[in-house]
């Protein structure tokens, strides 16, 4: 039998501060979490730190997968552009409830420090609210928050515990754009109301991942995305799992740097570089050594399109469901059927 062969990023100690005294950036995979990014320090060109700091993209990201429902709320800044995004899908319903602020350059994101020591990312405006209190020291995350359209009102109050190894990248997008992210597979306890009706329910299968997400992307650029959290039997036994794969447009090593890879229990385990391809609503995401094998059938999505002369965000936010396979080191494999399951696919002119 052929040997699946492919870098598998064993992770590092983590450096004092992504951006190094002599303004250059950390790349790898690391172990814990940063206490320092700094990215106002990097050299970008030499161009100057207010420059910098507008050239900036930051967010944060619950996405919450609890019974028949998926969630994804974000507090998201890039320099002037700031807004809230909240989008619940109905498995059941097949029905997209879209919250979010449209007020792009009103009322300024916070994005936090870190993700340690209570430090704290959050927006609020007229019709909605998010708050992450972070503190993964103490392997907790609470994110608050509520939001309403026209029609619908949610509110959410998440108490989320780290399951297993975060997964914690640096990559180079090009020689001068570095990108970082975190994500964390985590247990979810707590409340969510659809107009004032309550969908958690603490038997049913529910998990959340935390995303990071700070970096200088290129002036064009964007990627493919898609995760999906739930039990998963193997060996016989029930299993936390999850997976997270991208496939960033532009890397210019994707196979030292990328975030694939996926949660089994404690653990958290690297894949090779996927590729998307979609055939209207289906996405086959699979790499070229038959380690990953994934069908994901769109049932329904949500869109955002912007073109403001020097800003273009094309972006499309898919909810389904997954089949297919992931082949662990050994060679043995983790079968998903019908896994409820979240991605996207975002280009952005910055």
């Amino acid at each position: 039998m052929k040997e699946n062969k492919f870098n598998k990023r064993v992770p590092i100690k983590t450096p004092d501060s992504l951006i190094n005294h002599n303004k250059t950036c950390n790349y790898g995979t690391f172990k814990t979490q940063f206490k320092c990014f700094n990215f106002q320090n990097y050299r970008l060109f030499n161009l100057p730190k207010f420059i910098k700091k507008h050239r900036l993209t930051r967010w944060e990201v619950v996405e919450a997968s609890f019974g028949n429902f998926m969630f994804l709320g974000v507090v998201y800044k890039v320099g002037v552009l700031s807004f809230n995004m909240f989008v619940l899908y109905d498995n059941l319903e097949n029905k997209v409830y879209n919250f979010g602020t449209e007020n792009l350059f009103i009322k300024k994101s916070k994005i936090a420090k870190t993700l340690l020591n209570k430090e704290v990312s959050e927006k609020t405006t007229k019709n909605d609210s998010i708050k992450f209190i972070n503190e993964f020291e103490n392997n907790k995350c609470q994110v608050i928050g509520h939001a309403k359209n026209k029609t619908d009102s949610i509110i959410f109050d998440f108490n989320l515990l780290t399951i297993s190894e975060p997964s914690i990248v640096s990559i180079p997008l090009t020689n001068n754009n570095p990108l970082y992210t975190e994500k964390d597979l985590m247990s979810i306890n707590g409340t969510f109301k659809l107009n004032g009706v309550e969908l958690f329910n603490e038997t049913h299968i529910n998990y959340a991942i935390i995303d990071d997400h700070r970096g200088y992307y290129p002036r064009k650029s964007g990627y493919d995305w898609l995760t999906a959290m739930s039990k998963v039997k193997f060996n016989d036994e029930v299993c936390d799992f999850g997976f997270n794969l991208t496939y960033f447009y532009k890397n210019i090593n994707q196979d030292l740097y990328n975030e694939n890879g996926y949660w089994l229990n404690d653990k958290y385990y690297a894949l090779p570089v996927v590729k998307f391809y979609r055939e209207n609503d289906i996405w086959t995401i699979k790499d070229d050594q038959g380690i990953v094998n994934i069908t994901f059938k769109v049932k329904n999505n949500h869109l955002i399109y912007k073109n403001l002369l020097l800003l273009k965000i094309d972006y499309l936010l898919a909810f389904g469901s997954v089949n297919g396979y992931i082949k662990t080191y050994s060679g043995e494999v983790i079968n998903l059927n019908e896994v409820l399951a979240l991605g996207e696919k975002r280009f952005t002119k910055l």
